[in-house]
């Protein structure tokens, strides 16, 4: 018995020697200061965990509670989303993170606008057109090499037939490019007479027999003589004046064409 206390007073001794030296080292009291210096915030979370640890039972009551509402509530579909939902959490979360500069950019608010929306709808009923142009755009792009050397080889052969006359050629399409606009009136213009069917009434007359082209290249060839020659020298014609003009051979060749018209078109006005 003796030696055992003696043993155990020595291993006391030796304890306490440790116990002083370790609390005697810098580092230790630099620890003990920031301990002391934390202390509410210790206190803070012992009383939390104490509180926690006292409320255990009511806890997991309340969990064992509210797993069996979910349970008379919902499905075994919506159970399982649920539990997904909860292993997805973490993921969801770093994704917000993530979208919250862009949610409150002013891109975001735009494409939430009901005007974009709108537009978006009317864009979602035309996507199949959609879609075709956007494949036929990506066809053209692709075969953009090929179509500017089918243009380039074009160009080569047209500058190879016409030669030298290569210039006056790309003059003409100039000035041909120049007509487009009036041609594409006249074009607008025609249009309604094509589809009344005057144009096939036209073609199918006489109008346009060499013999009446001919007359008509007369008439028109006349009357630009006629109006520079009275521009230059108007006529002054009297009675007697016109009773001399009835003896003109040219004049009663004219009045005979004109008389001969005039009842053939009446007949025909019948």
């Amino acid at each position: 018995m003796t030696s055992n206390g003696n043993a155990s007073a020595a291993a006391n001794g030796s304890t306490h020697t440790d116990l002083t030296s370790r609390l005697s080292s810098p580092e230790t009291a630099q620890l003990l200061l920031g301990i002391l210096d934390k202390l509410d915030v210790v206190h803070f979370a012992l009383s939390s965990l104490d509180g926690f640890l006292q409320r255990g039972e009511s806890i997991a009551d309340n969990i064992a509670d509210g797993v069996g509402e979910l349970r008379g509530v919902g499905d075994t579909a919506t159970i399982e989303a649920l539990g997904k939902l909860a292993q997805s959490a973490p993921e969801l979360c770093d994704t917000l993170d993530k979208l919250r500069p862009a949610l409150s950019s002013d891109g975001f608010a735009k494409l939430v606008d009901p005007q974009t929306i709108d537009a978006l709808g009317r864009l979602t009923e035309r996507a199949e057109l959609l879609a075709f142009a956007a494949e036929a755009a990506e066809g053209f792009l692709k075969r953009g090499e090929v179509i500017a050397d089918a243009a380039a080889a074009g160009v080569r052969d047209l500058r190879s037939v016409a030669g030298e006359s290569a210039a006056p050629l790309t003059e003409t399409l100039a000035q041909i490019g120049k007509l487009l606009p009036g041609l594409q009136s006249l074009l607008r213009a025609v249009t309604p007479l094509v589809e009344s069917g005057a144009i096939d009434a036209l073609a199918q007359s006489q109008v346009l027999a060499p013999e009446v082209v001919h007359t008509i290249g007369n008439l028109g060839d006349a009357l630009h003589a006629t109006r520079v020659r009275e521009a230059e020298n108007p006529t002054r014609l009297g009675l007697f004046g016109l009773l001399k003009m009835m003896r003109d051979p040219d004049v009663q060749r004219a009045l005979g064409f004109t008389s001969t018209f005039l009842k053939e078109f009446g007949r025909r006005l019948g």
